[in-house]
């Protein structure tokens, strides 16, 4: 672990990850660098609970906290204004459709993700576990699984309504289908709602 301080002193940081130079103090406009402060890079992520959108730095993970604020609101605390579906997403400065159900998802991380598939291993429960963090929850942010995407509901009417399951099936799916093996959809449906009978049935009706 190590100490990082900005010029002035105020602000302080103990980590063994690598600072970023959006990291600092607005006071003395530095960052642990000792350097000029720089923006951050604010990314639309979601809330788990309420599926709300708000903005994370990409780089540092910093919180904006007005929009994290309005994200924790139940439904009908939060103002009209805030988007509830998202219909594309930002990838490589272009807005791209979010995939309307399993076979589009699939399509794409075939067609858009090569870099990705080169990285593919082989055994499927090693791959899963490897990209639940970063390809399953850029899929969970980007296609609008916490917030009411054509995707996400194409998977409630198979009966699936956590976002961690539906990147998962995707997911699952893709390397099977990489591997020539059946997708087997229906097994995979049915073993997501047979481990929430067992730790949170209501998650099977959607109340969660």
């Amino acid at each position: 672990m190590r100490r990082y301080t900005c010029k002035c002193g105020e602000a302080m940081i103990l980590t063994s990850d690598s600072c970023q130079p959006c990291q600092g103090c607005k006071k003395c406009n530095t960052n642990f660098f000792k350097e000029e402060l720089q923006p951050h890079t604010w990314k639309i992520v979601y809330n788990q609970n309420t599926g709300k959108p708000y903005k994370r730095c990409s780089k540092c993970y910093t919180v904006d906290e007005e929009s994290y604020k309005e994200a924790k609101k139940p439904n009908d605390e939060v103002k009209t204004s805030a988007p509830t579906t998202e219909k594309t997403f930002e990838q490589d400065g272009k807005n791209k459709p979010i995939p309307k159900n399993l076979k589009e998802a699939i399509t794409y991380l075939f067609d858009e993700n090569k870099e990705f598939i080169d990285k593919i291993t082989k055994h499927e429960d090693d791959f899963i576990a490897k990209s639940h963090h970063n390809v399953g929850q850029q899929i969970r942010n980007d296609w609008g699984l916490w917030n009411g995407s054509e995707l996400q509901t194409w998977f409630k009417e198979q009966g699936i309504h956590h976002a961690d399951d539906m990147s998962g099936i995707i997911l699952t799916s893709f390397h099977r289908k990489i591997n020539g093996k059946e997708i087997n959809l229906e097994k995979q449906i049915e073993n997501c709602r047979k481990y929430w009978d067992k730790v949170d049935p209501k998650v099977n009706e959607g109340k969660f």
